[in-house]
């Protein structure tokens, strides 16, 4: 309803002054809700606006090791969709690193990033296919970070930490991480976790004395 039309309705008593309160406190929230849906279009992202502390809370890294995973990842200046979606390198890599830090929802970035949720999806898989091409780190294995002698530093350490009668010969631990879904259509039972009570994924992976985690496996059921 317009507001000239519900001027019209109360002056010529049509409807009661108690109604005509409600319906205009009503219209105001509602253009009001309006106005903040439509503000993430006024925004733009520049990562000066993040301090160090902000960057490890959306991100989980800190300014300048962004930095650094632009060039170990190999992203270019600037990514670019099939639709013509482009973002800066930097921007490309937040916006990962943004989606994977915690559960979130497109709608949710928004704002943060002043793309519509369906760019925002575009440009993410776009730098992850930029990542699975160009990235050396990911395609390459560095055995020097754990050599033969390591063996028994790192079970020694955990066992001067665990006390007597702890075993001797444990250098590290298997870690799980279960990700919430969305309920699928098949596989339901595969997918249902007994002990959280959700459907979900697992990660899981090997996690050194000196909290590297090594040996990351794909996702299992």
């Amino acid at each position: 309803m317009e507001l000239h039309i519900l001027y019209a309705l109360y002056y010529n008593k049509h409807i009661s002054r108690k109604q005509f309160i409600i319906l205009r406190r009503r219209m105001r929230s509602r253009k009001a809700a309006v106005l903040e849906e439509d503000a993430w279009r006024e925004q733009s992202f520049d990562l000066d606006d993040y301090s160090d502390k902000e960057c490890r809370a959306y991100f989980r890294f800190k300014r300048e090791a962004l930095f650094q995973l632009l060039e170990a990842f190999g992203i270019p200046d600037v990514v670019r969709t099939p639709s013509r979606d482009s973002a800066t390198g930097l921007e490309a890599l937040c916006i990962v690193l943004r989606r994977l830090a915690y559960p979130n929802r497109w709608l949710e970035m928004r704002k943060m990033f002043g793309r519509s949720h369906s760019s925002l999806n575009r440009l993410f898989y776009a730098t992850l296919r930029v990542i699975d091409r160009s990235s050396k780190v990911l395609k390459t294995w560095d055995h020097s970070w754990l050599k033969e002698d390591d063996f028994e530093i790192y079970a020694d350490s955990i066992a001067a930490k665990g006390g007597p009668g702890v075993i001797r010969d444990v250098f590290a631990f298997i870690d799980g991480t279960a990700r919430p879904i969305c309920r699928p259509i098949f596989y339901q039972r595969q997918m249902f976790s007994g002990h959280k009570r959700i459907h979900c994924t697992k990660w899981q992976s090997v996690v050194l004395p000196n909290g590297r985690l090594r040996g990351n496996l794909d996702h299992f059921r």
